[in-house]
């Protein structure tokens, strides 16, 4: 195990192979709830949610947290527009069949597979490592939930955005130039309109700085770079 992550030079797998390991494993593992129906909250979040038919415009999704975003009338204080806005268009191209909002929620789970695996290749593993933690995360039980219910869509849509924004503030950190920061702080817009939980972010990105893991040479450095994400959370 030592030698698989600390001899990068040795690593013959391309990257091809390994997202098409991913993939079949993530359809291996999920498959079966594709054939789901909906249940508990899907009722409130999809089926009574007259948002979803044209009710509301797509500003309102931003501007109207709780009763548009969530639908029935139920207000629950939360702010996700992202969350409810691809809800919506799930319900342009499948309307009511819950197969299509099954696959969404599959195909996230495995952008996100996919993100840990290039995180954790950009953090110096080599790629067999790299695929290993990635098919963990994949086919881990913890997962089950946010992938297979529909309702819980937040988690598996916030979490790519959030991986690869760290992904990119990686490649920023290292000689990457202005738009990758640009690009991860974007990233990170996009997974706070997601879910709540992204917030966390930007404790991520100080733990690696003072890790050594990006090579940030000095601390003033790397406080220019932190500003403007917690300024966003």
């Amino acid at each position: 195990v030592p030698e698989m992550i600390i001899k990068r030079e040795t690593d013959i797998l391309p990257v091809w192979l390994c997202l098409l390991l991913l993939a079949a494993a993530a359809v291996f593992t999920y498959a079966a709830a594709t054939g789901g129906g909906f249940i508990w909250d899907d009722y409130d979040f999809v089926v009574r949610n007259s948002s979803l038919r044209g009710g509301a415009g797509l500003s309102e999704f931003f501007l109207r947290p709780g009763t548009i975003a969530f639908g029935s009338g139920y207000s629950s204080g939360l702010y996700r527009p992202l969350f409810s806005l691809s809800l919506a268009l799930d319900y342009r191209f499948w309307g009511l069949d819950p197969f299509g909002y099954h696959l969404t929620n599959l195909f996230l789970h495995l952008l996100s597979a996919g993100a840990v695996f290039f995180l954790f290749f950009a953090l110096g593993i080599t790629r067999a490592a790299a695929l290993a933690v990635a098919l963990i995360f994949t086919v881990h039980p913890v997962n089950t939930e946010a992938v297979a219910w529909i309702s819980s869509r937040a988690n598996v849509l916030f979490l790519p955005f959030y991986l690869l924004s760290m992904l990119s503030f990686i490649r920023y950190r290292r000689g990457g130039g202005r738009f990758f920061l640009l690009f991860a702080l974007g990233l990170f817009s996009v997974s706070l309109l997601s879910k709540e939980m992204a917030v966390t972010l930007p404790l991520l990105l100080v733990a690696l700085d003072l890790s050594g893991l990006t090579g940030t040479p000095d601390r003033k450095t790397m406080f220019r770079a932190w500003l403007p994400f917690w300024l966003l959370a």
